[in-house]
């Protein structure tokens, strides 16, 4: 993939474009110039984000959902999972609270431990 070819056509600059897929303009840089591999995720990611640029069969069939592209097929999958991270994140919020709760329990005690070997050593 020629990805200066491709922001050319687009017209934009490589500050622009990497803003577009998530990266740094160094990285874009680093990709035109072939000092470093595109990898595949990079590749796909933008297939999706400029295949209306793309010659026919290069770009992927995707539809929109929001302000993002998934393929034809992907957005039950990418609705399943956005649950179960959802769930996860209540999951660990709850863990959170738990863990705070304990500190703060463990503080008390501490304390009170303190407190009782001030008061045995001053009766000794």
């Amino acid at each position: 993939m020629k990805i200066k070819v491709l922001r050319a056509q687009v017209d934009l600059s490589q500050k622009a474009f990497a803003e577009r897929l998530g990266l740094t303009a160094q990285t874009i840089q680093k990709y035109e110039s072939g000092s470093r591999n595109i990898p595949d995720s990079i590749e796909k990611l933008i297939r999706y984000e400029f295949s209306e640029y793309l010659p026919k069969g290069e770009g992927l069939e995707s539809k929109k959902i929001g302000n993002s592209k998934v393929e034809n097929g992907e957005t039950e999958n990418f609705q399943d999972e956005n649950e179960t991270l959802k769930k996860r994140v209540k999951e660990l919020e709850q863990d959170k609270a738990d863990l705070k709760r304990d500190k703060e329990m463990l503080q008390l005690y501490i304390e009170s431990l303190s407190g009782k070997s001030t008061d045995n050593q001053q009766t000794a």
